[in-house]
């Protein structure tokens, strides 16, 4: 069922003999057999033996895809597989291969060629797609597998001027229900409290917001009413910034403590407020993803 399969993704491979490779690379350093290689060129060559390895096993890399691909087409109608554009192919055949010991990444370049190589939802593959993919890491991959098209809760953590003398913050029926004032500082902003095994609060934000710099998410001062955000008073970032700030307000308010009267009041005269945000799926997000991830 398959055959064809192979057929088009070999009739798109660019063959580099590996003996030209060796050839353009070491010609200017290595000049006869037995000459003394220089200690930055064995440290050089030390590092890019993964490269080299990946040359070696070119081909099995190449069977690797294929066999992904190809299970990913096992429920199309086999009339229905096409040659890829190779405006798509191309691209993604070689980004591909520099993560071919990632399944998170991997696993998304196979979607997007599978779907390239299906009739009904050729037409839908971007070329954009393989450039965004090129700048994904395997944690925004991650996201996006556990995320998929839902919007997420994100949140800023301010030290901001009360709203009133006794505060809001603090008294607050939800935690989402503080307001942005025109007068305060961002702590932290975009924490996110997904949780994503080995990883930290703050690559989770990172990857967040390059996903938004990528036009796959939109982040806005938006509250989403129907979700609960209780559950960012358990991040670290929250507990630790929070704890910062009354640490410093207790010292403000201490006259046994010295410190500039207009720092003083700046602690005395703040709050510390959680300021409920949202980033949302774009359409060119929810096009990538419906190719790329689901």
């Amino acid at each position: 069922m398959f055959d064809n399969v192979n057929v088009n993704l070999n009739n798109l491979k660019c063959e580099i003999p590996a003996d030209k490779i060796y050839e353009d690379a070491l010609h200017p350093t290595v000049k006869a057999a037995g000459a003394i290689v220089s200690y930055p060129f064995r440290i050089v060559r030390s590092l890019l033996s993964p490269l080299e390895k990946w040359i070696l096993l070119k081909e099995e890399n190449v069977d690797k895809i294929t066999t992904s691909i190809s299970e990913k087409l096992e429920s199309v109608d086999p009339s229905k597989i096409i040659t890829p554009e190779s405006y798509i192919a191309v691209p993604a055949l070689q980004a591909i291969s520099y993560c071919m010991d990632n399944d998170e990444l991997r696993d998304i370049y196979a979607n997007l060629l599978a779907k390239a190589m299906n009739k009904d939802t050729a037409k839908s593959v971007h070329p954009a797609f393989t450039e965004i993919i090129k700048q994904l890491s395997p944690l925004e991959a991650m996201i996006l597998k556990q995320n998929k098209l839902n919007t997420l809760i994100l949140c800023d953590l301010r030290l901001q001027k009360k709203s009133n003398p006794i505060g809001l913050s603090e008294n607050l029926k939800k935690l989402s229900d503080a307001k942005r004032t025109q007068l305060g500082i961002d702590l932290y902003k975009n924490l996110s409290c997904l949780k994503i095994e080995d990883c930290t609060e703050n690559e989770i934000t990172t990857s967040i917001e390059n996903l938004e710099r990528l036009g796959i998410l939109l982040i806005e001062d938006v509250t989403l009413i129907h979700k609960d955000y209780s559950p960012f008073e358990n991040c670290k970032t929250y507990i630790n910034n929070k704890k910062n700030v009354k640490y410093f307000q207790e010292l403000a308010a201490s006259e046994s403590f010295s410190l500039d009267q207009k720092v003083k009041n700046i602690y005395l005269e703040s709050e510390f407020a959680l300021i409920a945000k949202s980033a949302i799926v774009t359409n060119l997000g929810k096009s990538f993803i419906e190719i790329c991830v689901l």
